[in-house]
């Protein structure tokens, strides 16, 4: 069974081989390495494709998950601002993380007038998560049903060693475009801060992209992994073995 995708979505993010990621690729170079296109071209993918952009193959993933450590969550306290009061411009591009994802990530897109094409107003986004086509549009009552998704999440990576980090990394963290995506708001509300053995996106084509992206970015910020969650990784990687980034 087929199911329609952008070419946009399906193909968002290209290739970062594993030696640059071990080679500790400075943040802002990896995310300048993901290239997403911005022209939407209708195209029919087969069963199982994923919509959740993967910046590695799944075979890559896997290699990438063996090195990375173990490692039991914490019980520490955490709040959001220990990562940055709301969303930041950390690239220097004139625009905060949250509009360059929705700019990234939504196709027909329309801008706030004069603020140089950073704030959107309108957009179709075609969920990762749910394989639904949602319209953005910008306002008090409505820029909820589209969110911004930490792939990672942020209480997650907090108990997994970032409360230990400085702040400024916290800041980081919580900016990269490799951890952003722009999803269904309810299906990011219901995520929360669980990792991929606790949840995992309705949609079961994207489950190989979430996967592999999830890993890559425990292994951009040197962070471990739970069993729960590794086990979980590892079933998903294995049922996908062989398909390539962007699948």
């Amino acid at each position: 069974m087929s199911r329609k995708l952008t070419l946009a979505t399906a193909t968002g993010v290209a290739l970062m081989s594993i030696g640059a990621l071990a080679a500790c690729v400075p943040l802002d170079e990896l995310s300048a390495s993901l290239d997403y296109d911005s022209a939407a071209e209708e195209v029919l993918l087969p069963s199982g494709a994923s919509a959740v952009p993967a910046p590695v193959s799944s075979d890559e993933a896997a290699q990438l998950l063996a090195g990375v450590p173990n490692g039991e969550p914490g019980n520490v306290h955490y709040e959001r601002d220990l990562f940055g009061s709301g969303w930041r411009d950390t690239n220097q591009s004139g625009c905060d993380a949250r509009n360059e994802t929705l700019a990234r990530d939504l196709t027909d897109v329309t801008f706030e007038p004069g603020t140089d094409e950073c704030v959107v107003l309108t957009g179709h986004l075609n969920d990762p998560y749910t394989g639904t086509s949602i319209m953005f549009e910008r306002g008090q009552d409505t820029s909820s049903l589209v969110q911004i998704d930490h792939v990672v999440p942020l209480s997650w990576a907090f108990q997994q060693g970032a409360s230990s980090w400085a702040e400024e990394q916290r800041v980081q963290f919580a900016n990269d475009p490799l951890n952003l995506l722009a999803v269904d708001g309810s299906s990011n509300m219901s995520k929360g801060d669980s990792g991929p053995s606790e949840w995992l996106p309705e949609a079961a084509g994207s489950h190989c992209g979430y996967a592999s992206r999830f890993v890559v970015i425990l292994a951009e910020h040197d962070l471990p992994v739970p069993s729960a969650d590794r086990t979980a990784l590892t079933d998903i990687l294995d049922s996908c073995t062989g398909e390539g980034a962007d699948s």
